[in-house]
């Protein structure tokens, strides 16, 4: 349906900001190995740990909201699961209760159907119903 739709752009959305993630720790490692580049050194040593913060706060909420619909969508799928269930056991009822009135004695003959073919039972005396 939709939901395995939605599935892979999580899954793609997911691995971009990982992947971009990643990237900026190497290159902010290669900086400080580097050691040339004074101006980022003080901005790792007095504002990074605020923005590190910040952005974690903003990846939870992201991360919370994602578990969020995923379990609304699950919910929903497996009410549609149990719905589908019960009216296949219905209609499974529904065929049994088919099958047993035209097997029953004489079912042509009560319905005057002259293209059924009666049952041979229709005719003993001691026919009794199911």
């Amino acid at each position: 349906m939709n939901d395995s739709k939605s599935d892979a752009n999580n899954t793609e959305w997911t691995s971009a900001v990982g992947a971009a993630l990643l990237i900026t720790l190497l290159l902010s490692l290669a900086l400080i190995s580097a050691g040339s580049w004074n101006w980022f050194k003080g901005f790792i040593e007095s504002a990074a740990p605020a923005w590190i913060q910040a952005i974690g706060s903003v990846a939870a909420i992201v991360a919370a909201s994602v578990i969020a619909r995923h379990q609304v969508h699950a919910a929903r799928r497996l009410e549609l699961r149990k719905q589908a269930y019960v009216e296949v056991q219905k209609l499974k009822i529904v065929l049994a209760l088919m099958v047993r009135a035209l097997n029953r004695p004489g079912f042509s003959r009560h319905l005057g159907a002259s293209n059924l073919r009666p049952n041979r039972r229709c005719h003993d005396s001691e026919a009794t119903l199911p």
